[in-house]
């Protein structure tokens, strides 16, 4: 019998096994090829690790890549964001405030 290689598989599997990876793990395997790399750069991973990450909903727009946002807003400023959803602002209110206009933070 044959083994199957892992790339080998569908690729709606592969993007499944993918959201469950972190982001450095991902920009790992997105080095592997050019296959890895169209799976890596697909929205909908990124999408994926926004959700199960922060807890945030994006959605593919003409001007706004999930991916990019992911890569230079989440993944930087991710760990404060908790602090973005309190409900008692009284002594948080002034730490940190995020534009992110024309791909640019």
């Amino acid at each position: 019998m044959d083994q199957i290689e892992i790339l080998d598989l569908p690729s709606e599997v592969l993007l499944n096994i993918l959201s469950f990876l972190n982001p450095l793990d991902l920009c790992s395997i997105r080095s592997i090829n050019v296959f890895c790399k169209d799976l890596c750069d697909k929205e909908s991973v990124w999408i994926s690790k926004a959700k199960s990450d922060y807890k945030v909903k994006l959605k593919v727009e003409e001007s706004f890549s999930p991916r990019i946002f992911y890569q230079h807003v989440l993944h930087k400023f991710g760990p404060m964001f908790g602090l973005w959803q309190r409900q008692n602002l009284k002594f948080y209110s002034g730490i940190l405030r995020v534009f992110y206009e024309d791909k640019t933070v």
